[in-house]
């Protein structure tokens, strides 16, 4: 019998150790897992997914914009400013700058451009404004010619135009207005109005065959010439550089 509360004991014994060591295995294996969550905490202090992160991080929240197939100044010269009112009759800022303007404007008494001669004589294109039709056509097709007809009164000229606009609340705009020496010249280009370029507005693009006529008068006495372009995207014609043109000698 003594030798079995003997073995009884040394079995307690045994026991006991055994629950010590799992204990500290245990507490051992809580430190280390701490620690290496201390670690990706320190690398994602979020706590989420990088996968998650690379997801939401591709993800875009911008509105969609204006409809993307829209275009201003698809021709390379940039984006077309807004028209609006020119300068008082006479300031040359009205139309040497980069706005495109409806006028009333003057040409300036000198230019500044080295390819462009000052006025002669003292001539001069004066009151010089562009007014839009109402009757506008869409010719999806471009099967209308871009056209301009000038005509000559007195001292007052009127060019009669017709030609394409992309959408309908485009209009034309003077680009330019000067003597170059004896002889007028009368810059033209379509001018972008965002007011109706929009995605919700489909039935809006044209392209549409837009009427238009230009007026002004000669002061100082007749030139020698005067002739008028128009250019822009969906312009054609026999123009020095493809857009619609028209010239009268007197």
């Amino acid at each position: 019998m003594p030798g079995l509360d003997s073995w009884s004991q040394d079995d307690e014994s045994h026991q006991i150790g055994s629950w010590r060591r799992r204990r500290v295995l245990s507490a051992s294996t809580v430190t280390v897992l701490s620690a290496l969550s201390g670690c990706l905490n320190f690398i994602n202090p979020s706590g989420q997914d990088a996968s998650t992160d690379r997801e939401t991080g591709t993800s875009s929240n911008r509105e969609p914009g204006r409809d993307e197939t829209s275009i201003s100044g698809d021709d390379g010269v940039g984006p077309q400013s807004v028209s609006g009112s020119g300068g008082p009759s006479g300031s040359p800022d009205a139309t040497l700058g980069d706005e495109i303007v409806d006028g009333p404007v003057d040409s300036p008494s000198t230019n500044e451009h080295p390819w462009i001669e000052d006025p002669e004589d003292g001539l001069r294109l004066a009151d010089v404004t562009i007014h839009m039709g109402s009757e506008w056509i869409r010719d999806f097709l471009q099967a209308e010619d871009d056209v301009l007809a000038l005509t000559v009164a007195g001292d007052q000229f009127t060019v009669e135009g017709t030609a394409h606009l992309e959408w309908e609340c485009d209009s034309f705009g003077l680009k330019h207005v000067f003597m170059n020496g004896r002889v007028g010249e009368i810059y033209l280009e379509p001018v972008a109005n965002d007011a109706c370029r929009t995605n919700e507005n489909k039935a809006g693009r044209g392209p549409w065959l837009a009427p238009f006529s230009v007026t002004g008068r000669f002061d100082g006495g007749l030139p020698d010439a005067l002739e008028v372009h128009l250019e822009g995207r969906f312009i054609r014609g026999d123009g020095p550089r493809g857009g619609a043109y028209t010239r009268q000698e007197f």
